[in-house]
């Protein structure tokens, strides 16, 4: 998992089946942009194949709590089966999501 800032944006990359312990330090890495007051982020799951239930639940707080500091979380996803438990969840209607890091940071413009 790594983050770095790409057009003002905070972008985190993740990578193969997201899990406990990938979720927890995923909560870390967006809390740390919340307490620096950096609202703007993409997490790009272009690399991953599984997200566990407690990721989308993480996911789903900071959207909130970012969208409460005008602010979005936006999300990239490439693989066909994680977008189909995007849409059986109906969080494809939740987040925004791109198929691109291009793309998912023009949204926010």
């Amino acid at each position: 998992m790594k983050s770095y800032v790409e057009e003002g944006i905070q972008i985190v990359e993740l990578e193969g089946s997201i899990q406990q312990a990938q979720t927890d330090e995923l909560e870390k890495i967006l809390e740390s942009f919340h307490a620096r007051r950096h609202h703007n982020v993409i997490v790009d799951l272009s690399k991953v194949n599984h997200v566990c239930s407690s990721a989308l639940g993480v996911l789903v707080t900071y959207k909130r709590l970012y969208k409460q500091e005008k602010g979005d979380l936006k999300l990239i996803i490439t693989d066909e089966n994680l977008q189909q438990l995007f849409e059986i969840t109906m969080l494809d209607k939740v987040f925004e999501i791109s198929e691109t890091k291009k793309e998912a940071i023009e949204k926010f413009d």
